[in-house]
């Protein structure tokens, strides 16, 4: 087992610190003010890319308690972003591992973090029918939340996390690819 530095768990934890602060900039999703957009993900991926995919789901994780026992006791929410976060900065690495080092990194980058929305998309879908049903609300009543609305928010969430993520990740590219090594 690889163990970890104090410098690798101390930009763990300030990138969770971040995360947790950019939860607290909430912007509510016009189709369904229940969503909200916030400034978080973008910090979970470029932990995700310096780290490695344990170390973005763990900083997931932090800031999602972070704002459940500061700011909101509501567990169900928490947990469906930790869903769709985690699988978004999994299946993103993923993709991008391979091709972290080629000249045209960015374009390899765009085209991850592209798969990344649509994977988490797609993954939110059964996961709001679950969330919907925890809550104790009617299926057919909320259809278009889950089948519309849902989706909407999700595509267009990954994408501004995306578009945030890509400068912050060419500015500590060098950083981060040299962890790697």
């Amino acid at each position: 087992m690889k163990r970890l530095s104090v410098k690798t768990i101390t930009i763990t934890g300030i990138l969770s610190c971040l995360s947790f602060l950019g939860m607290l900039i909430q912007i509510p999703f016009w189709m369904s003010p229940i969503l909200q957009f916030d400034f978080s993900e973008a910090f979970c991926l470029l932990g995700t890319f310096a780290f490695g995919p344990v170390a973005g789901i763990l900083i997931v994780a932090i800031k999602n308690l972070l704002h459940y026992f500061f700011i909101s006791p509501e567990p169900i929410g928490h947990v469906a972003n930790f869903v769709a976060m985690s699988s978004f900065c999994v299946i993103t690495y993923a993709v991008f591992k391979p091709f972290s080092k080629n000249k045209n990194y960015l374009i390899w980058l765009g085209v991850a973090l592209l798969v990344g929305v649509i994977s988490r998309t797609l993954i939110m879908i059964p996961t709001n029918v679950v969330t919907v049903k925890l809550y104790g609300y009617d299926l057919n009543k909320s259809g278009e939340l889950i089948y519309y609305i849902a989706p909407i928010f999700n595509l267009i969430l990954g994408t501004m996390s995306s578009i945030i993520t890509i400068p912050l990740f060419a500015f500590y590219r060098n950083y981060i690819v040299a962890k790697e090594e």
